[in-house]
Formats: C-alpha cells, structure tokens, sequence
C-alpha cells in the first residue's frame, strides 16, 4: 500500500527521493513516477501529498480528461481504459502541472509536468509475477481476473512504450512526437 501521511517519520523517509526527483525536474528529464512515486513527483514539484477519503484498491476505469486524450501517453486509449489501483493516498496538482485522468473515487489519477514529466497513480507495471508477489497483501476481491490482467498488461505495455519513446526523443532533443507504431488501438 502506498503510504503518505503528515508524520515526520514517514516524511523523513522520504526526503530522500524527493530530493532525486527535484534535481530530475530541474534537469528537464524524462520521469514516470508510478504509485507513491507519483506522490514523491506531486511533492517535488509543489504539491501536497494527503491521506485520501478511502483506500482504492483493485482493477478499476481510469477517466481521461480532454487534454489526456490527447497525450501521446494515453492518445491510443480513448476516453477510459482499466487499470490496477492500490493506494489510500492523493495529492492535489502542482502549479505547473495538467491532470491527465482521473477515477471517481480520486480526481488525480495521472498528471504531466512539462513535455515528458509524468505521475500516474495508477499502476501500469503489472506482471503476473509482480501480481503473484502482492496477492497475500491485498484485500478480498482485488485480485483482477485473467482477462482483466491480460487488458492492464496490453494498456501498461502501450503506455510504458510510449512513454520510452517521449523520452528517447526528448533525451535525444528531437520533437516529442510518438512513433507510429505505438499509435495503434488495442
């Protein structure tokens, strides 16, 4: 479970990869911040990071706004795609930043600073293995079903490819624009 609460031990702990992401941000590079990494992100760019109202675990839709539709991360998604969620906690955007999607339980489900700056409090690194490894950890009925795993996989897959692809091309200072072959629906 993601953990952030107002404690100074728990914020002690993580001043540390704060600290990283800020010297990230002030460089321009590319980041995907993925779960709490999100937070850390949000946090490092000015936002604040808050227990949320109830824990949102398990397979659920992820809503894209209108200008997430249109990034080159989730362009090839549509408006709603499934997603694994597993986090109790939230954060409101940083001033810089342009929310992305959201859940109806949390407004701030994924967000870009810049071109290739990117928070996603969804995750989309879910692998069997890492599923198998988390399953004596999650609650009754937050195991997705195969057909569900088989759909985050695919979308997970599109958007870590697109999101390599932003950032070969920006570390390569070319314009942010997505390959082709990333642009396929699934």
């Amino acid at each position: 479970m993601d953990q952030w609460a107002p404690s100074t031990t728990r914020h002690t702990r993580i001043c540390g990869p704060c600290g990283s992401c800020c010297a990230w941000l002030a460089l321009g590079r590319p980041i995907l911040g993925v779960g709490l990494d999100a937070q850390l992100l949000a946090a490092a760019a000015g936002g604040r990071v808050c227990q949320g109202e109830r824990e949102e675990v398990g397979v659920g839709a992820v809503q894209l706004t209108a200008i997430g539709q249109l990034d080159p991360l989730f362009k090839c998604l549509g408006s709603e795609f499934e997603a694994f969620h597993w986090h109790g906690d939230t954060f409101e955007l940083p001033d810089d930043a342009v929310r992305l999607a959201s859940t109806a339980a949390y407004p701030q489900q994924a967000f870009r600073l810049g071109r290739t700056q990117y928070g996603l409090q969804f995750h989309v690194k879910l692998t069997p293995e890492l599923l198998a490894d988390m399953a004596p950890h999650l609650p009754n009925g937050a195991m997705p079903s195969a057909a569900a795993m088989e759909r985050i996989v695919r979308i997970g897959n599109l958007v870590l490819g697109a999101f390599f692809d932003l950032a070969v091309c920006a570390l390569a200072n070319q314009p942010t624009s997505v390959p082709s072959r990333t642009l396929r629906h699934f």
